[in-house]
C-alpha cells in the first residue's frame, strides 16, 4: 500500500514540518509513505493562484490513485469512519492520494477529479494546520487498521 502526502511547501520551520518529521517515523511501520510538496504561486489575483496551484498539482499526483482532497465542503468524518472509508478504497487500488490545496483551496472543476473529499473540522484552518491535522488521523487510522486499540475504548 502507498500512500502520498501531497501539501503546500512551507517556507519557515512549521506545525506542518514538526508534524511530518514526528509523524513519518510512526506511519513507516504501517504503509509506504510519500510525501510530495508543491509551491504555491506567488503572483497574479486568486483565481490565477489557484489555477497555477491546480496546475502543479495534477502533475504531482500519481496516477492510478485515489485521490481524496481534504476540502472544507468535504463529507466529516471521525476517525473510525474515516479508516472504514481508507479500508473501502483500499479494496480497489494500493495507492491513496492525500491533497492539501494552497491558500486559496480548490476550484469546483478540480474538485471534481477527486474520488473523496473530506473535511478534517468545522473551523477555518490554514493548510499548515490543516496539513498537522491529517498527520495525526492518518496515524490514528493506520493504528487502528494494525489492530492498536483505539485510544479512549
Amino acid at each position: 500500500m502507498n500512500i502520498h502526502y501531497i501539501l503546500p511547501e512551507s517556507r519557515k520551520l512549521s506545525l506542518s514540518q514538526a508534524s511530518e518529521e514526528i509523524f513519518l517515523k510512526r506511519l513507516s511501520s504501517y504503509v509506504k509513505l510519500k510525501v510530495i510538496k508543491f509551491k504555491p504561486e506567488k503572483n497574479g489575483d486568486k483565481k490565477f493562484k489557484q489555477s497555477k496551484d491546480e496546475e502543479r498539482l495534477l502533475k504531482l499526483i500519481p496516477k492510478n490513485t485515489k485521490l481524496i482532497l481534504c476540502d472544507e465542503k468535504g463529507e466529516s468524518l471521525n476517525t473510525k469512519k474515516l479508516l472504514l472509508k481508507i479500508e473501502t478504497f483500499l479494496t480497489s487500488s494500493s495507492s491513496l492520494s492525500f491533497v492539501i490545496g494552497g491558500p486559496y483551496g480548490f476550484s469546483e472543476e478540480f474538485k471534481t477529479k477527486a474520488d473523496y473529499k473530506i473535511r478534517l473540522s468545522d473551523l477555518t484552518m490554514n493548510s499548515d494546520l490543516a496539513s498537522a491535522v491529517l498527520w495525526e488521523q492518518l496515524y490514528r487510522v493506520f493504528s487502528l487498521k494494525a489492530g492498536h486499540p483505539y485510544h479512549n475504548e
